[in-house]
């Protein structure tokens, strides 16, 4: 009955035993006489970026709980709190530490090619400490094996320490002699007392490319010449273009100018009004016919102003009544 209820006492005598890489077995006690129904709250905090939990127990009685799934080589905080429906008392924390286990993979693991000679070359193996909640304890060093592919299977050929700085920031290194266009693996795993997980990378060093043959360079130049060849023709014949089109300019210029007066002229004549034609007609038949002859003339000069390709045709040049007239 509620009457019976009462606050709990604190939990004392609060620790640990079984501890692991990943669990541990939590223990305490809690004076009485009992206060009534009773929940066990078990709260344990990781440092950052570790996961918390919480954990809840029913009943006055139980005094220890096995929490599992905890971050390898991590610190910890553990709280016990008892409560009733009256109200809830806190032990003191309790601190403890997970043990080590296998750390995961290195982080970044990458392979570049180095400098070398026709039938071999360097391969540098490249990486990083592995992620922080995959160390599971003190990074000590590296251990690099190099195998290469024989009959379709890696067989190892050397192995390879590397000491631990353990500085976040750090890019490990070490290179490797391996023969150009062979297959090779290389896996790369951390040390912390155990063997870490294995990253693995293959590598092929490239062939060398071989210098261009005397052939190859003959054709080249002479591809190139041919080329320089192609675009002084062009040149020329596009100067050459321009030259004509300035002369014709000039030329229609000229025509232009030295024919102006005569346009002139005739324009003031045209048109002859029909009433005066008779005169006009008699007045050009004078002095054996002068003035028709040098309006005839006038024609030759005129008649540049005036296109005349259908005349100048092949087909049509038989047709032209007069040579040097064309219509």
């Amino acid at each position: 009955m509620t009457r019976n209820q009462m606050a709990p006492q604190k939990p004392n005598n609060v620790s640990l035993v079984n501890i692991g890489a990943t669990e541990a077995t939590i223990r305490w006690n809690i004076d009485g006489p009992p206060p009534g129904k009773t929940n066990y709250t078990v709260i344990v905090t990781g440092d950052s970026p570790a996961m918390n939990k919480t954990h809840i127990i029913s009943g006055f009685s139980n005094r220890s709980f096995n929490t599992t799934e905890l971050q390898e080589y991590w610190n910890y905080t553990l709280t016990v709190i008892a409560s009733t429906i009256i109200g809830s008392n806190w032990s003191e924390p309790v601190t403890f530490k997970t043990n080590v286990s296998a750390s995961g993979i290195v982080s970044k693991l990458s392979i570049a090619e180095g400098s070398g000679g026709d039938n071999y070359a360097t391969a540098k193996v490249s990486w990083s400490l592995p992620g922080i909640l995959e160390r599971n304890g003190p990074i000590m060093g590296f251990i690099i094996l190099q195998e290469e592919m024989v009959n379709g299977t890696f067989s190892e050929i050397s192995k390879r320490n590397v000491t631990s700085v353990n500085d976040e920031s750090y890019t490990y290194s070490t290179d490797f002699q391996v023969q150009r266009e062979q297959l090779y693996r290389f896996n790369v795993s951390a040390y912390n007392g155990f063997d870490g997980k294995v990253s693995s990378m293959n590598f092929s060093a490239s062939p060398v490319q071989p210098p261009p043959s005397v052939e190859a360079l003959a054709g080249g130049i002479a591809g190139g010449a041919a080329a320089l060849i192609v675009i002084v023709v062009i040149i020329v014949l596009w100067q050459r273009k321009r030259k004509n089109v300035k002369k014709a300019s000039w030329l229609l210029d000229d025509a232009t100018e030295s024919n102006m007066e005569n346009l002139i002229k005739v324009r003031k004549e045209r048109p002859i009004n029909l009433a005066n034609f008779a005169e006009y007609v008699t007045d050009y038949h004078k002095d054996s016919n002068l003035k028709f002859s040098q309006e005839y003339e006038d024609l030759k000069a005129m008649s540049q102003q005036h296109a005349h390709e259908a005349a100048d045709m092949e087909e049509n040049r038989l047709k032209n009544r007069f040579v040097n007239i064309l219509p």
